[in-house]
Protein backbone atom coordinates (compact mmCIF):
# COMPACT_ATOMS: atom_id res chain seq x y z
CA UNK A 1 0.00 0.00 0.00
CA UNK A 2 1.05 3.57 -0.59
CA UNK A 3 1.49 5.70 2.09
CA UNK A 4 0.55 9.02 -0.24
CA UNK A 5 -3.16 10.22 -0.90
CA UNK A 6 -4.69 9.64 -4.25
CA UNK A 7 -7.12 11.39 -6.01
CA UNK A 8 -9.54 9.75 -8.10
CA UNK A 9 -10.95 12.21 -10.94
CA UNK A 10 -13.58 10.80 -12.95
CA UNK A 11 -17.90 10.16 -12.49
CA UNK A 12 -17.86 8.22 -9.05
CA UNK A 13 -20.99 9.53 -7.60
CA UNK A 14 -23.50 8.52 -4.78
CA UNK A 15 -25.98 5.88 -5.75
CA UNK A 16 -29.03 8.51 -5.06
CA UNK A 17 -27.72 11.29 -7.06
CA UNK A 18 -26.94 8.64 -10.25
CA UNK A 19 -30.50 7.61 -10.05
CA UNK A 20 -32.33 10.33 -11.48
CA UNK A 21 -29.55 10.76 -13.75
CA UNK A 22 -29.93 7.53 -15.41
CA UNK A 23 -33.65 7.24 -15.38
CA UNK A 24 -33.25 10.99 -17.67
CA UNK A 25 -30.49 9.51 -19.87
CA UNK A 26 -31.86 7.56 -23.05
CA UNK A 27 -28.03 5.77 -22.55
CA UNK A 28 -27.53 5.60 -19.30
CA UNK A 29 -23.89 5.23 -18.23
CA UNK A 30 -24.53 2.46 -15.26
CA UNK A 31 -21.25 0.31 -16.35
CA UNK A 32 -19.31 3.66 -15.83
CA UNK A 33 -20.84 4.20 -12.98
CA UNK A 34 -20.20 0.63 -11.55
CA UNK A 35 -17.09 0.67 -12.72
CA UNK A 36 -16.06 3.71 -10.92
CA UNK A 37 -17.04 2.34 -7.68
CA UNK A 38 -14.84 -0.59 -8.08
CA UNK A 39 -11.96 1.34 -8.83
CA UNK A 40 -12.39 3.66 -6.15
CA UNK A 41 -12.23 0.50 -4.09
CA UNK A 42 -9.08 -1.08 -5.75
CA UNK A 43 -7.84 2.42 -5.43
CA UNK A 44 -8.74 2.71 -1.40
CA UNK A 45 -6.62 -0.95 -0.86
CA UNK A 46 -3.22 0.66 -3.07
CA UNK A 47 -3.28 3.98 -0.51
CA UNK A 48 -4.00 4.54 2.79
CA UNK A 49 -6.57 7.43 1.48
CA UNK A 50 -8.66 7.99 -1.24
CA UNK A 51 -10.79 11.17 -2.71
CA UNK A 52 -13.21 11.78 -5.39
CA UNK A 53 -13.37 14.93 -7.89
CA UNK A 54 -16.26 13.91 -9.92
CA UNK A 55 -18.78 15.07 -12.41
CA UNK A 56 -22.23 14.03 -13.47
CA UNK A 57 -21.87 11.18 -16.54
CA UNK A 58 -24.46 12.29 -18.47
CA UNK A 59 -25.47 13.03 -22.14
CA UNK A 60 -25.37 16.70 -23.63
CA UNK A 61 -28.54 18.59 -23.37
CA UNK A 62 -31.08 18.12 -24.85
CA UNK A 63 -31.02 14.23 -24.41
CA UNK A 64 -30.72 15.00 -20.62
CA UNK A 65 -32.80 17.91 -20.27
CA UNK A 66 -31.16 19.33 -16.78
CA UNK A 67 -28.59 22.66 -18.29
CA UNK A 68 -26.77 23.03 -15.66
CA UNK A 69 -24.84 20.69 -12.65
CA UNK A 70 -23.60 22.34 -9.51
CA UNK A 71 -20.83 21.42 -7.46
CA UNK A 72 -21.65 19.87 -4.03
CA UNK A 73 -19.22 18.24 -1.47
CA UNK A 74 -20.10 14.26 -0.03
CA UNK A 75 -19.16 11.03 1.76
CA UNK A 76 -20.41 8.00 0.04
CA UNK A 77 -18.93 4.54 1.21
CA UNK A 78 -17.24 6.10 3.83
CA UNK A 79 -15.00 8.45 0.84
CA UNK A 80 -15.14 11.71 0.70
CA UNK A 81 -15.97 13.36 -2.35
CA UNK A 82 -16.65 16.43 -4.41
CA UNK A 83 -18.66 17.11 -7.77
CA UNK A 84 -18.15 19.94 -9.67
CA UNK A 85 -19.88 22.07 -11.61
CA UNK A 86 -20.40 22.05 -15.16
CA UNK A 87 -22.64 23.19 -18.41
CA UNK A 88 -24.64 20.44 -19.80
CA UNK A 89 -24.05 22.38 -23.32
CA UNK A 90 -22.03 20.80 -26.56
CA UNK A 91 -18.44 22.58 -26.35
CA UNK A 92 -19.60 24.25 -23.05
CA UNK A 93 -19.16 21.33 -20.84
CA UNK A 94 -15.83 20.84 -21.65
CA UNK A 95 -15.08 24.31 -20.79
CA UNK A 96 -16.26 24.25 -17.87
CA UNK A 97 -15.43 20.97 -16.78
CA UNK A 98 -12.02 21.69 -17.11
CA UNK A 99 -12.45 25.40 -15.59
CA UNK A 100 -14.12 23.56 -12.52
CA UNK A 101 -10.89 21.18 -12.07
CA UNK A 102 -8.50 24.22 -11.81
CA UNK A 103 -11.00 26.14 -9.51
CA UNK A 104 -10.46 22.37 -7.22
CA UNK A 105 -6.84 22.99 -7.01
CA UNK A 106 -6.63 24.34 -3.63
CA UNK A 107 -9.28 21.47 -2.09
CA UNK A 108 -6.11 18.87 -4.10
CA UNK A 109 -3.93 20.65 -1.93
CA UNK A 110 -5.78 21.05 1.21
CA UNK A 111 -6.07 16.82 0.43
CA UNK A 112 -2.58 16.58 0.42
CA UNK A 113 -2.62 14.54 -3.28
CA UNK A 114 0.70 13.26 -4.59
CA UNK A 115 -0.85 10.68 -6.85
CA UNK A 116 -4.12 11.24 -9.81
CA UNK A 117 -5.86 8.62 -10.95
CA UNK A 118 -7.91 9.57 -14.50
CA UNK A 119 -11.04 7.57 -15.14
CA UNK A 120 -11.97 7.51 -18.73
CA UNK A 121 -10.46 9.95 -22.08
CA UNK A 122 -11.98 12.52 -21.14
CA UNK A 123 -10.53 15.51 -22.54
CA UNK A 124 -11.13 18.17 -20.33
CA UNK A 125 -9.73 15.88 -16.79
CA UNK A 126 -6.79 14.61 -19.11
CA UNK A 127 -5.72 18.59 -19.65
CA UNK A 128 -5.66 19.01 -16.51
CA UNK A 129 -3.89 16.13 -15.10
CA UNK A 130 -1.20 16.88 -18.06
CA UNK A 131 -1.01 20.34 -16.31
CA UNK A 132 -0.31 18.42 -12.59
CA UNK A 133 2.36 16.08 -14.30
CA UNK A 134 4.28 19.14 -15.13
CA UNK A 135 4.56 20.19 -11.57
CA UNK A 136 5.62 16.74 -10.35
CA UNK A 137 1.88 14.88 -9.61
CA UNK A 138 1.66 11.53 -10.44
CA UNK A 139 -0.97 11.03 -13.18
CA UNK A 140 -2.44 8.00 -14.12
CA UNK A 141 -4.92 7.39 -16.58
CA UNK A 142 -7.37 4.84 -16.06
CA UNK A 143 -8.50 3.25 -19.73
CA UNK A 144 -11.92 1.84 -19.94
CA UNK A 145 -13.01 2.56 -23.82
CA UNK A 146 -11.02 4.02 -27.01
CA UNK A 147 -10.90 7.70 -27.18
CA UNK A 148 -14.05 9.27 -28.98
CA UNK A 149 -16.73 6.92 -29.13
CA UNK A 150 -19.32 7.60 -31.73
CA UNK A 151 -22.79 6.93 -29.92
CA UNK A 152 -25.84 6.31 -31.97
CA UNK A 153 -27.58 9.68 -30.29
CA UNK A 154 -24.59 11.92 -31.35
CA UNK A 155 -25.48 14.20 -34.01
CA UNK A 156 -23.09 15.40 -37.04
CA UNK A 157 -21.76 18.03 -34.88
CA UNK A 158 -20.70 16.34 -31.69
CA UNK A 159 -19.35 13.45 -34.21
CA UNK A 160 -17.10 15.99 -35.24
CA UNK A 161 -16.13 17.12 -32.64
CA UNK A 162 -15.38 13.87 -31.06
CA UNK A 163 -13.13 13.31 -34.14
CA UNK A 164 -11.04 16.26 -33.63
CA UNK A 165 -10.94 15.15 -29.29
CA UNK A 166 -9.46 11.64 -30.35
CA UNK A 167 -6.62 13.22 -31.57
CA UNK A 168 -6.20 15.61 -28.86
CA UNK A 169 -7.10 13.09 -26.14
CA UNK A 170 -3.82 11.06 -27.28
CA UNK A 171 -1.44 13.40 -27.01
CA UNK A 172 -2.62 14.58 -23.65
CA UNK A 173 -2.34 10.92 -22.57
CA UNK A 174 1.06 10.78 -23.63
CA UNK A 175 2.08 13.59 -21.08
CA UNK A 176 1.20 11.31 -17.95
CA UNK A 177 3.18 8.95 -15.98
CA UNK A 178 1.53 5.81 -16.39
CA UNK A 179 -1.41 3.99 -17.64
CA UNK A 180 -3.95 1.34 -17.04
CA UNK A 181 -5.92 0.04 -19.69
CA UNK A 182 -8.89 -2.30 -19.65
CA UNK A 183 -7.52 -3.70 -23.27
CA UNK A 184 -4.17 -4.40 -24.39
CA UNK A 185 -5.24 -2.58 -27.93
CA UNK A 186 -5.88 0.56 -25.91
CA UNK A 187 -2.43 0.59 -24.08
CA UNK A 188 -0.65 -0.30 -27.08
CA UNK A 189 -0.24 2.91 -28.63
CA UNK A 190 1.57 4.27 -25.34
CA UNK A 191 3.54 1.25 -24.06
CA UNK A 192 6.82 2.22 -25.70
CA UNK A 193 7.13 4.98 -23.43
CA UNK A 194 5.21 4.73 -20.37
CA UNK A 195 4.24 1.78 -17.84
CA UNK A 196 1.56 -0.24 -18.72
CA UNK A 197 -0.80 -2.44 -16.43
CA UNK A 198 -4.08 -4.01 -18.26
CA UNK A 199 -6.77 -4.86 -16.38
CA UNK A 200 -10.05 -6.00 -18.21
CA UNK A 201 -12.18 -5.20 -15.80
CA UNK A 202 -13.01 -5.19 -11.53
CA UNK A 203 -15.21 -7.11 -9.65
CA UNK A 204 -17.29 -4.81 -7.81
CA UNK A 205 -17.98 -6.04 -4.20
CA UNK A 206 -21.31 -4.36 -3.80
CA UNK A 207 -22.69 -6.95 -6.84
CA UNK A 208 -21.38 -9.99 -5.66
CA UNK A 209 -22.97 -8.84 -2.29
CA UNK A 210 -25.93 -8.94 -4.11
CA UNK A 211 -25.62 -11.72 -6.09
CA UNK A 212 -24.90 -13.83 -2.61
CA UNK A 213 -28.09 -12.27 -1.06
CA UNK A 214 -30.24 -15.06 -3.20
CA UNK A 215 -28.80 -17.92 -1.58
CA UNK A 216 -26.75 -20.69 -4.28
CA UNK A 217 -27.87 -20.78 -8.12
CA UNK A 218 -30.14 -22.95 -9.35
CA UNK A 219 -28.26 -25.68 -11.61
CA UNK A 220 -31.12 -27.01 -13.42
CA UNK A 221 -34.56 -25.20 -14.67
CA UNK A 222 -37.23 -27.17 -13.03
CA UNK A 223 -39.32 -30.09 -15.02
CA UNK A 224 -41.69 -27.85 -17.77
CA UNK A 225 -39.52 -24.83 -17.24
CA UNK A 226 -38.89 -22.96 -20.02
CA UNK A 227 -35.22 -21.88 -20.46
CA UNK A 228 -34.40 -18.16 -20.51
CA UNK A 229 -31.79 -16.26 -22.18
CA UNK A 230 -31.37 -12.61 -20.88
CA UNK A 231 -29.66 -10.12 -21.67
CA UNK A 232 -28.56 -6.48 -20.25
CA UNK A 233 -27.21 -3.33 -20.90
CA UNK A 234 -27.01 -1.12 -24.44
CA UNK A 235 -29.89 -1.86 -26.64
CA UNK A 236 -28.43 -0.63 -29.22
CA UNK A 237 -27.83 -2.48 -32.85
CA UNK A 238 -24.03 -1.52 -32.76
CA UNK A 239 -23.76 -4.39 -29.38
CA UNK A 240 -25.61 -6.71 -31.96
CA UNK A 241 -29.20 -6.40 -30.61
CA UNK A 242 -30.79 -6.41 -33.46
CA UNK A 243 -29.40 -9.77 -34.36
CA UNK A 244 -30.30 -11.60 -30.93
CA UNK A 245 -33.98 -9.93 -31.26
CA UNK A 246 -33.98 -11.86 -34.68
CA UNK A 247 -32.33 -15.22 -32.92
CA UNK A 248 -35.42 -14.78 -30.65
CA UNK A 249 -37.65 -15.40 -33.14
CA UNK A 250 -36.62 -18.47 -34.68
CA UNK A 251 -36.63 -20.19 -30.86
CA UNK A 252 -39.99 -19.64 -29.92
CA UNK A 253 -39.55 -22.11 -27.13
CA UNK A 254 -36.96 -20.00 -25.11
CA UNK A 255 -37.78 -17.18 -23.23
CA UNK A 256 -35.50 -13.91 -24.13
CA UNK A 257 -35.31 -10.95 -21.56
CA UNK A 258 -34.08 -7.84 -22.40
CA UNK A 259 -32.86 -4.98 -19.82
CA UNK A 260 -31.73 -1.45 -20.84
CA UNK A 261 -32.48 1.42 -23.11
CA UNK A 262 -31.25 1.83 -26.49
CA UNK A 263 -32.42 2.30 -30.25
CA UNK A 264 -33.66 -1.24 -30.17
CA UNK A 265 -36.29 -0.48 -27.54
CA UNK A 266 -39.25 0.80 -30.02
CA UNK A 267 -38.40 -2.68 -31.90
CA UNK A 268 -38.90 -4.47 -28.58
CA UNK A 269 -41.95 -2.67 -27.42
CA UNK A 270 -43.63 -3.52 -31.13
CA UNK A 271 -42.31 -7.16 -31.26
CA UNK A 272 -45.06 -9.46 -31.88
CA UNK A 273 -43.48 -12.84 -30.58
CA UNK A 274 -44.61 -13.83 -27.27
CA UNK A 275 -40.98 -15.20 -26.05
CA UNK A 276 -39.56 -11.46 -26.43
CA UNK A 277 -39.85 -9.69 -23.31
CA UNK A 278 -38.26 -5.76 -22.50
CA UNK A 279 -38.32 -5.33 -19.03
CA UNK A 280 -37.27 -1.77 -18.79
CA UNK A 281 -34.47 -0.21 -16.73
CA UNK A 282 -34.00 -2.04 -13.69
CA UNK A 283 -31.59 -1.41 -10.85
CA UNK A 284 -28.81 -3.35 -9.53
CA UNK A 285 -31.12 -5.67 -7.12
CA UNK A 286 -33.87 -6.24 -9.84
CA UNK A 287 -31.34 -7.12 -12.12
CA UNK A 288 -29.30 -9.52 -9.77
CA UNK A 289 -32.10 -11.91 -9.16
CA UNK A 290 -33.11 -12.11 -12.82
CA UNK A 291 -29.42 -12.87 -13.73
CA UNK A 292 -29.31 -15.88 -11.50
CA UNK A 293 -32.88 -16.87 -12.20
CA UNK A 294 -31.85 -16.94 -16.08
CA UNK A 295 -30.27 -19.77 -18.02
CA UNK A 296 -28.07 -18.10 -20.25
CA UNK A 297 -26.25 -14.61 -19.60
CA UNK A 298 -26.01 -13.51 -23.55
CA UNK A 299 -23.13 -11.01 -24.90
CA UNK A 300 -23.80 -10.72 -28.60
CA UNK A 301 -21.66 -7.63 -29.51
CA UNK A 302 -20.07 -8.26 -32.71
CA UNK A 303 -16.49 -9.55 -32.77
CA UNK A 304 -15.22 -6.85 -36.28
CA UNK A 305 -16.62 -4.34 -34.47
CA UNK A 306 -13.30 -1.93 -33.75
CA UNK A 307 -14.28 -0.84 -30.31
CA UNK A 308 -14.89 -4.38 -29.77
CA UNK A 309 -10.94 -5.45 -30.10
CA UNK A 310 -10.14 -2.41 -27.67
CA UNK A 311 -12.58 -2.67 -25.42
CA UNK A 312 -13.45 -5.49 -22.52
CA UNK A 313 -17.61 -5.22 -21.74
CA UNK A 314 -17.43 -5.04 -18.04
CA UNK A 315 -20.73 -6.89 -17.87
CA UNK A 316 -19.02 -9.75 -18.43
CA UNK A 317 -17.14 -10.07 -15.39
CA UNK A 318 -20.84 -9.44 -13.61
CA UNK A 319 -22.51 -12.13 -15.99
CA UNK A 320 -19.69 -14.89 -14.24
CA UNK A 321 -19.99 -13.42 -10.91
CA UNK A 322 -23.70 -14.91 -11.35
CA UNK A 323 -22.89 -18.55 -11.80
CA UNK A 324 -24.78 -18.77 -14.38
CA UNK A 325 -23.48 -19.86 -18.47
CA UNK A 326 -21.96 -17.18 -19.97
CA UNK A 327 -22.58 -17.07 -23.80
CA UNK A 328 -20.24 -14.21 -26.09
CA UNK A 329 -19.19 -13.74 -29.00
CA UNK A 330 -15.20 -14.43 -29.38
CA UNK A 331 -14.52 -10.65 -29.03
CA UNK A 332 -10.64 -10.24 -29.14
CA UNK A 333 -10.28 -8.20 -25.77
CA UNK A 334 -11.22 -11.48 -23.31
CA UNK A 335 -8.16 -11.95 -21.52
CA UNK A 336 -7.03 -15.57 -21.78
CA UNK A 337 -6.91 -16.62 -18.17
CA UNK A 338 -10.70 -15.55 -18.51
CA UNK A 339 -11.37 -17.40 -22.20
CA UNK A 340 -12.12 -21.02 -20.52
CA UNK A 341 -15.03 -19.52 -18.57
CA UNK A 342 -17.30 -18.69 -21.15
CA UNK A 343 -19.38 -20.63 -24.02
CA UNK A 344 -18.99 -19.11 -27.49
CA UNK A 345 -20.77 -17.96 -30.52
CA UNK A 346 -18.68 -18.43 -33.68
CA UNK A 347 -21.72 -17.64 -36.50
CA UNK A 348 -22.72 -14.48 -35.42
CA UNK A 349 -25.88 -14.66 -37.73
CA UNK A 350 -29.32 -14.92 -35.94
CA UNK A 351 -28.84 -18.18 -37.30
CA UNK A 352 -25.63 -18.73 -35.81
CA UNK A 353 -26.58 -17.37 -32.62
CA UNK A 354 -29.73 -19.17 -31.93
CA UNK A 355 -27.67 -21.95 -32.53
CA UNK A 356 -25.18 -21.25 -30.43
CA UNK A 357 -27.74 -21.00 -27.72
CA UNK A 358 -29.26 -24.09 -28.04
CA UNK A 359 -25.88 -25.92 -28.17
CA UNK A 360 -25.49 -23.96 -24.61
CA UNK A 361 -28.35 -25.12 -23.01
CA UNK A 362 -27.42 -28.82 -23.47
CA UNK A 363 -24.59 -28.76 -22.40
CA UNK A 364 -23.17 -30.11 -18.50
CA UNK A 365 -23.24 -27.24 -15.95
CA UNK A 366 -19.42 -26.32 -15.14
CA UNK A 367 -18.65 -27.34 -11.30
CA UNK A 368 -15.63 -24.84 -11.22
CA UNK A 369 -16.20 -22.08 -8.40
CA UNK A 370 -15.93 -19.18 -11.44
CA UNK A 371 -17.10 -16.47 -8.74
CA UNK A 372 -13.65 -17.22 -6.67
CA UNK A 373 -12.01 -17.65 -9.77
CA UNK A 374 -12.67 -14.03 -10.46
CA UNK A 375 -12.33 -12.69 -7.22
CA UNK A 376 -8.83 -14.00 -6.71
CA UNK A 377 -7.86 -12.40 -10.63
CA UNK A 378 -10.05 -8.92 -10.66
CA UNK A 379 -11.46 -8.35 -7.41
CA UNK A 380 -11.22 -4.93 -5.91
CA UNK A 381 -8.26 -6.28 -3.56
CA UNK A 382 -6.52 -7.87 -5.82
CA UNK A 383 -6.47 -5.25 -8.71
CA UNK A 384 -5.46 -3.25 -5.38
CA UNK A 385 -2.45 -4.75 -5.00
CA UNK A 386 -1.64 -4.51 -8.88
CA UNK A 387 -2.48 -0.41 -8.57
CA UNK A 388 -0.26 -0.56 -5.45
CA UNK A 389 2.97 -2.01 -7.15
CA UNK A 390 1.78 0.76 -9.83
CA UNK A 391 1.96 3.62 -7.33
CA UNK A 392 5.05 2.71 -6.27
CA UNK A 393 6.90 2.45 -8.95
CA UNK A 394 7.16 -1.84 -9.62
CA UNK A 395 6.02 -3.07 -12.79
CA UNK A 396 2.59 -4.98 -11.54
CA UNK A 397 1.43 -8.51 -12.59
CA UNK A 398 -0.64 -8.12 -15.99
CA UNK A 399 1.48 -4.81 -17.27
CA UNK A 400 3.48 -4.79 -20.54
CA UNK A 401 6.89 -5.29 -20.01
Amino acid sequence: MSKSPALLLGFTIPDAVARPIFAADPLPAVQTHNFAWSLAHALGSAHDRIYLLSTDPVQNYPLVPQKWFAARSFVENGIEGRTIAFANLMILKHLTRFISCLAALPQIRRWQIHSIYIHGVHSPFLLFGALLALFGYRVVPVLTDPPGIILPTDGKISTLLKRVDRKITRALIRRTTAIVALAPELARPFADTLPVLVVPGILNGRWVERIQSFGKARIQSPPGKRPVVLYAGGLVAAYGVDRLIDAATLLPDIDFLFYGKGNQVVRLENSAAPNISYRGFANSAQLAEAMRDASILINPRPSNADFAVQSFPSKLIEYLATGRTVLTTRIRSIPSDLANCFDYIDDETPAGIADAIQRALIKPESKHDVLAHIEALYGEQAVGAWLAALANDRTPRGSFS
